[in-house]
């Protein structure tokens, strides 16, 4: 993914480098499906059946964050980015 810091906007910004090793040789979204297992974890352990509700709700914004994402960095990177994605997980391996 991007190499750099995270911002609310959903933009390339110079410098950015596609990064391609680590975590992200095997999901493409590592920080947000971080965000989803801490937020479903807290929830969990606090048997917060409305936190459960409310991290379950933020999946659909995070999958048009996500799609916006990968639109911009495959109109950026092009092949590269796309032969990227083709052997990763967009979020949790294995099933997405």
């Amino acid at each position: 993914m991007l190499g750099q810091r995270f911002s609310g906007l959903v933009a390339i910004q110079s410098g950015h480098t596609l990064v391609t090793n680590g975590v992200y040789g095997i999901v493409r979204h590592p920080s947000y499906l971080g965000l989803f297992i801490n937020s479903l974890g807290w929830s969990l352990a606090f048997r917060s059946g409305v936190g459960v509700i409310l991290t379950l709700l933020f999946v659909p914004p995070l999958i048009c964050r996500i799609n916006a994402e990968e639109d911009l960095l495959r109109a950026h990177f092009g092949h590269e980015y796309i032969a990227y994605s083709s052997h990763t997980w967009r979020l949790v391996p294995g099933i997405y």
